[in-house]
């Protein structure tokens, strides 16, 4: 099973949270608010052994949790919208960190 931690704990996280063991997921970590206000949650003690992570959260955070699960070399897809006006930085980011 691939170890799953969600960014965001709102609608669509709690439903990924829900149905991610269906999809053959094992939930390791939801982040929300309350325990990642700035990201501080997305910490290499939190991330260890997690294999990717989806991201839920509000466009003015995206930034900064793209930043951190790169640095920590974990794939993070991003199901937020609205935060992605110049977003080519964040390729750059990712090829940066790639071989993490």
């Amino acid at each position: 099973m691939l170890k799953l931690a969600i960014i965001g704990d709102g609608n669509m996280g709690s439903l990924i949270r829900d149905n991610a063991p269906a999809f053959g997921f094992d939930l390791i970590l939801v982040l929300g608010i309350s325990n990642n206000e700035n990201g501080t949650g997305i910490t290499k003690e939190n991330f260890t052994g997690i294999d990717a992570a989806i991201d839920f959260s509000h466009p003015s955070v995206v930034k900064t949790h793209i930043e951190k699960t790169a640095a920590l070399g974990v794939p993070l897809i991003v199901g937020t919208t609205g935060w992605y006006d110049g977003s080519g930085w964040a390729e750059g980011l990712a090829e940066k960190h790639r071989s993490k």
